[in-house]
């Protein structure tokens, strides 16, 4: 991998293991501010209102697509990263041996200063769509080259020129097949839009709006509804929308079905035809569903939050998400299919290590966390979402982790009770975070406020423990320890390990004085213990009297 650009590396043999684990996070660190940054300013700001409202003309309506190249440019990246997914180690190996730490921290600096003039500029461009047309074409040319910087300077936070030029110059065929494969799928929605606008448009909005009405129902919002079924409008309160043709999911299906399409072309070999096409409906099913959720979630968040948001950056932004979270779906369902794949090749599968396995649970928390926290406000309504997705993950992994047999100890138990005890001393009383939650509560119908507190419960005293001890007690812990990743056996004493380890669980949680401390205490149970088992018990012990103890008080700001 990268023959000619060894040179300007050291070997992975002759460099300190340590340097590799720092390398490995400042990249990390790098692609979870380049998401935020994605996030923030796609999320604040929709180009497509300036072509909404003729706000400009001549050549400044390219400004008003950025929002479609932002989707392409998101969907060339996924294809890219499907059709390399066997090098990607590789890739990943390359750029950590090539960082240089004094030079991502420079160019870092430099790039979240530049995202500042980003911001910047695009509040005046994007944030008064009637005064658009107004601004000099050198506004229009300084925003080019703030993107240009902004992403020019997080690259090379991470790799040199000479990297960059041998890295595409090895990958230019996967790179060509991942712009062409994109134009593609690009042009079956287009297509999709011609064929669906004339003949099922229609069916497909009745349908949409009867699912979205129906999910609005089911969360309980059956007195704010308001409906006009004959015009297709939906809304709660004051809030009402039109489901038009082009919101009824149909551009959706056209790419779910290209990509459908390109993908069993390019692993024909794989599958069994003709029930191989049963991936078609699959995905065109889902996808749908999928936008009329996408309809429930906008009324909901135009009516709660802000009609602009919703309106706006949402209803633009979350067409492709669910684009891609049903194209990962119908891989899946095509590798864990049993009736379309070809008998030689179903035991094909990379193979999940400890380390990823006692990992993953908390970075799909964590991500599905930062996913439904963009769509609510106040009282966290989507938390079994997380429980869902994450209890899904956690049976995949379950195997792996190697914690049964388990046999538990007093000492967990003791350190539970302990843990719980001086948490309510410091965190203490507040009427103010109680109000809102029992008001969230009292919000929901009965039914959907006992599945939310089943849920709750679940994710509390199960899921949270599990997923955050095998991170921070296992993952983090050893790989700061420099010792072997593992669920059973003891571990070896490093004090700095614990500490950094212990306030990084600390400052997850909003508590996080008290969440370090209650961190020393689990580290402690499991560096004594000789299974991982003994820290998730106390853990879980914890939060289970937590829950008992505001359940009887209504103290609900302990959770």
């Amino acid at each position: 991998m990268f023959k000619n650009s060894v040179s300007m590396v050291k070997s992975e043999d002759q460099q300190p293991s340590g340097s590799f684990r720092f390398s490995a996070y400042l990249i990390l660190l790098a692609i979870v501010v380049l998401a935020a940054e994605l996030f923030l300013i796609s999320y604040q700001y929709d180009a497509a209102t300036l072509r909404r409202n003729d706000a400009i003309a001549g050549w400044k309506v390219l400004f008003s697509h950025l929002g479609d190249l932002a989707k392409l440019t998101v969907l060339f990246v996924c294809v890219w990263l499907f059709i390399s997914r066997d090098k990607l180690s590789g890739h990943w190996a390359s750029v950590r041996d090539n960082l240089n730490p004094s030079r991502f921290l420079i160019l870092m600096l430099l790039q979240v200063a530049s995202y500042y003039g980003l911001m910047v500029v695009t509040g005046k461009l994007f944030g008064a769509p009637l005064e658009a047309d107004k601004a000099p074409g050198m506004v229009y040319a300084l925003w080019v080259g703030f993107v240009t910087l902004v992403m020019g300077l997080w690259l090379l936070s991470q790799m040199s020129f000479a990297f960059i030029r041998q890295f595409v110059k090895e990958e230019i065929k996967s790179l060509a097949l991942a712009f062409v494969a994109c134009i593609v799928i690009w042009l079956c929605a287009m297509a999709s839009q011609l064929l669906w606008n004339s003949i099922l448009a229609e069916e497909l909005v009745e349908g949409t709006f009867f699912i979205s009405t129906y999910l609005l129902v089911f969360a309980g919002m059956s007195d704010l509804i308001y409906v006009e079924p004959d015009k297709n409008i939906l809304g709660l309160g004051d809030f009402v929308v039109q489901i038009a043709p082009s919101c009824s999911g149909y551009e959706g299906i056209g790419l779910v079905t290209a990509f459908t399409a390109i993908y069993l072309f390019m692993h024909r070999r794989d599958f069994v035809f003709p029930r191989a096409f049963i991936l078609f409906p699959v995905g065109a099913v889902l996808v749908w569903f999928l936008n009329s959720v996408r309809i429930a979630v906008l009324v909901l968040l135009g009516y709660y939050w802000s009609p602009d948001v919703a309106v706006g950056g949402f209803h633009s932004q979350a067409g492709w998400i669910t684009f891609i979270m049903t194209s990962i779906a119908v891989i899946w369902v095509a590798g864990k299919t049993r009736l379309v794949q070809d008998k030689s090749s179903a035991s094909k599968s990379t193979p999940i290590s400890l380390p990823i396995a006692t990992l993953l649970p908390m970075v799909v928390w964590l991500a599905v966390t930062l996913l439904t926290s963009a769509f609510i406000s106040g009282f966290d309504y989507l938390y079994p979402l997380r429980v869902i997705v994450v209890g899904i993950v956690l049976i995949r992994v379950w195997p792996l982790l190697q914690l049964t047999p388990y046999r538990p100890r007093l000492e967990a138990v003791a350190a539970a009770l302990f843990v719980a005890v001086f948490w309510v001393l410091m965190l203490g009383s507040s009427p103010e975070q109680n109000s809102k939650f029992v008001a969230g509560l009292d919000s929901m119908s009965p039914l959907w406020m006992g599945v939310w507190l089943l849920c709750r419960f679940i994710g509390s005293a199960l899921i949270i423990p599990i997923a955050e001890e095998l991170a921070f007690r296992g993952y983090m812990y050893s790989t700061l320890a420099k010792t072997e990743v593992k669920t059973r056996g003891k571990l070896p004493v490093v004090i700095v390990a614990a500490l950094i380890s212990s306030l990084a669980f600390g400052l997850l949680h909003g508590a996080w004085l008290a969440g370090t401390l209650a961190g020393l205490v689990y580290m402690a149970v499991r560096l004594r213990s000789d299974h991982m088992g003994d820290a998730i018990l106390a853990h879980a012990g914890t939060n289970g009297l937590l829950i008992i103890y505001a359940s009887i008080t209504g103290e609900w700001s302990v959770l």
